[in-house]
């Protein structure tokens, strides 16, 4: 890749705006674009199967591994290890968000139709790539330090966790160059071949991890799994990348320009990289410390549950970025902010109903997946689904703001939230244990993040003629009503004792079913939404 020149287009913050509130900037001053048409609406479906699949796997990872682990695994070291895995977290933030800033630069240029600009944004992307994820290579000395900082007395068990953290590190580095390079193909719309690889990637790590820990491999098998999927996700994407521009005549250029336009992007992205670490990976570590290795594992089991539905609720939004990028790229922003408030409806409902059911829940699934004594307590529940879920719904604003170009904002919020959280976690843990964690979140999360953020959407919004913030309250206020439903759940279900996971099946079916139907009583609009949507598709099919 080679070439010089300078971009005179500035970082995007946003589309141009439409000629009137409701209207959308006219065809006919699109630029005619020489790149393959897309098809938005197959994008952002294909992405979401795609990630969900994806989720699937990974939970067999995060969950149908766990009890493997605990069986084979000393609790303490596992609980070390997990604490590891944030020093890792620490680690990556060499990385000062090039995906994300490159995935949006790439989607919006996509949109625009420029060739030539694509070419160099892709292009200079992939120098900075290259460049950045060898960084990791030299903490590599630290690794002999670690067992010593999560007091791990055994030699054997030292020796141990020393070797999986040094695999983790280079796996850490073919996991950012393939990020990067995986950020290119998802803004050029390419979901269903990168979502393909990173399926077979994961399924490899998960038969990886299994072989090594059959094997007597102990913890460094979990990150030679790691390792082996990074392996696959940065050659197959690379692969198709390539493929793809030689087919498009497109040509990859760096240029100094385009370093400069995604140095400032970046400037700001890296603040909410930091902000992310100091709010969230820095609770295993105080965890660890503060309280015990093994209390940092109850931390995590007892909040895996509330992680997946995280996790599934999360996905909604990011498979809508790529897409809404995109959009912006054409100029329209009505229909973005249309579709900014829809997602936080929906999102919002599911996590609702879902989060209920895990307050109401979460001792039975303990129970039946690792056994009870590694439960933290149904107050500790409570406040993680009540921490987490606030959580999710800020992230997902924050995901969206960046996919239109709002990153200034969104790491001046992020920041704002970390120097709020962070002193209050470790007065918090110090002073009440475990629950300090989610409560330090709930705070920050309520009072910082999501009233600076709805400000911010409120202003950005605001000669649209929409209002996407009102939604994303009115979800933050149902899914505080639902946990609180599902807290007087618990009551019964913790009356139980045998659990089994036929038992759990039936009772999560009731469950499932009370709390869909508290839920339709509170938000009356969604379930409208969904009736006139099942209609209009029966009326198509006739």
């Amino acid at each position: 890749m080679s070439g010089r020149g300078r971009d005179p287009t500035p970082a995007p913050r946003l589309a141009p705006k439409d000629p009137s509130p409701g209207r959308e900037c006219p065809p006919s001053e699109a630029p005619v674009s020489p790149l393959p048409g897309v098809s938005r609406r197959r994008t952002v479906t294909l992405n979401a199967a795609l990630l969900y699949l994806n989720i699937a796997l990974t939970l067999v990872q995060g969950i149908a591994l766990v009890p493997i682990y605990l069986r084979l695994l000393p609790i303490s070291l596992y609980g070390a290890w997990l604490a590891t895995g944030n020093l890792i977290g620490w680690i990556e933030l060499v990385d000062p968000g090039l995906s994300t800033v490159l995935q949006q630069r790439t989607a919006f240029r996509y949109g625009e139709g420029d060739t030539r600009a694509l070419g160099r944004t892709i292009g200079t992307g992939l120098l900075l790539g290259c460049a950045m994820s060898t960084l990791p290579l030299f903490a590599l000395p630290v690794a002999r330090w670690v067992p010593g900082w999560f007091h791990i007395t055994s030699s054997s068990d030292a020796h141990a966790l020393t070797m999986a953290f040094a695999v983790a590190l280079v796996s850490l580095t073919l996991a950012l160059a393939s990020y990067v390079v995986m950020a290119v193909n998802i803004g050029l719309q390419l979901i269903g071949s990168t979502g393909f690889i990173h399926t077979v990637s994961i399924g490899i790590s998960v038969a990886v991890t299994v072989a090594g820990l059959v094997g007597g491999l102990g913890v460094v098998a979990i990150p030679l799994g790691l390792l082996a999927r990074n392996v696959l996700m940065f050659a197959a994407n690379l692969a198709r990348l390539v493929t793809f521009a030689r087919r498009q005549h497109l040509r990859l250029s760096g240029t100094r320009g385009e370093v400069g336009v995604l140095g400032k992007m970046m400037g700001y992205t890296f603040v909410v990289r930091l902000a992310v670490a100091l709010t969230q990976r820095v609770e295993l570590l105080l965890a660890a410390r503060l309280v015990s290795p093994a209390a940092a594992a109850v931390l995590v089991i007892t909040g895996k549950a509330s992680e997946v539905v995280s996790l599934l609720a999360s996905r909604i939004g990011i498979s809508l970025s790529p897409a809404m990028s995109h959009l912006l790229g054409e100029g329209k922003r009505v229909r973005f902010a249309q579709l900014f408030g829809l997602v936080g409806r929906y999102q919002g409902a599911f996590m609702a109903v879902a989060s209920a059911g895990v307050v109401a829940l979460n001792l039975a699934f303990v129970s039946v997946w690792v056994g009870p004594s590694n439960f933290g307590g149904r107050a500790l529940t409570f406040a993680i689904v009540l921490a987490s879920g606030l959580a999710v719904l800020n992230s997902s604003v924050i995901s969206l703001l960046i996919a239109a170009g709002e990153v200034r904002s969104t790491s001046r919020v992020t920041l704002l939230e970390a120097l709020f959280r962070l002193p209050l976690q470790i007065v918090l843990v110090w002073r009440w244990g475990l629950i300090g964690v989610p409560l330090a979140t709930i705070a920050s999360s309520s009072f910082v993040a999501g009233s600076a953020l709805a400000r911010t959407l409120r202003e950005m919004f605001a000669d649209t003629g929409q209002a996407p913030e009102r939604e994303w309250l009115r979800s933050a206020a149902t899914y505080v009503a639902m946990a609180v439903a599902g807290l007087l759940a618990s009551q019964l279900f913790a009356q139980q004792r045998a659990w089994s996971w036929p038992r759990f099946g039936l009772a999560a079916l009731a469950c499932g079913v009370a709390m869909t139907g508290l839920f339709a009583l509170l938000r009356r609009e969604v379930v409208r939404d969904v009736a006139h949507a099942l209609r209009h598709r029966t009326r198509s099919h006739v």
